[in-house]
């Protein structure tokens, strides 16, 4: 794995934070993460923001559910089986209340791990962007960072010129 190099950009202002992200993003700058002490619509709504992959995860994870749902029931009716009035071990009509339960309870609670950690809410101790962190962002202080190869300065630097032409009023260059 190469080295990388974090540039960091602190502002007061959101509107300099979004634009340096825009220009960022023009550039080809890939991996960015931004900082904001209050929820932001516009730093979300950055053309830098993939589509997220929850809703693969809400499929999976109803699926799962479905499949279980049909197990166990399946699984006990045969497991001690009641004959009842010749009528068949199996009978798919009152799983389906247990499946549609199944799939709600698997399915809302893969959607709610993906999210958690899709969100970053649970941040590994050495994650990428975690040495580049200010307190300030918790606070009054927006924030964009930049991952850069270590080997090319002009990438560097190109970043730091980035930021400060957007009105970025700090940029600081960390090694991770």
């Amino acid at each position: 794995m190469m080295p990388l190099t974090a540039v960091l950009g602190i502002s007061e202002s959101e509107d300099a934070v979004v634009r340096a992200m825009e220009r960022l993003h023009a550039k080809g700058y890939a991996e960015l993460e931004t900082f904001s002490p209050l929820p932001s619509a516009r730093l979300c709504e950055a053309p830098a923001m993939p589509a997220s992959p929850v809703r693969f995860f809400a499929l999976a994870g109803c699926l799962l559910g479905v499949v279980i749902g049909f197990a166990i029931p399946v699984a006990t009716s045969l497991a001690w089986p009641i004959v009842v009035g010749g009528k068949p071990i199996v009978s798919i009509p009152p799983f389906i209340v247990i499946v549609f339960e199944m799939m709600m309870l698997i399915g809302g609670a893969v959607v709610w791990l993906s999210w958690v950690f899709l969100a970053k809410l649970i941040r590994p101790v050495r994650g990428p962007m975690a040495a580049v962190y200010d307190r300030r962002f918790s606070a009054d202080r927006f924030g964009i960072a930049v991952s850069c190869n270590d080997e090319d300065d002009r990438q560097v630097e190109t970043a730091r010129q980035i930021m400060l032409a957007a009105g970025v009023e700090e940029v600081s260059v960390a090694n991770r």
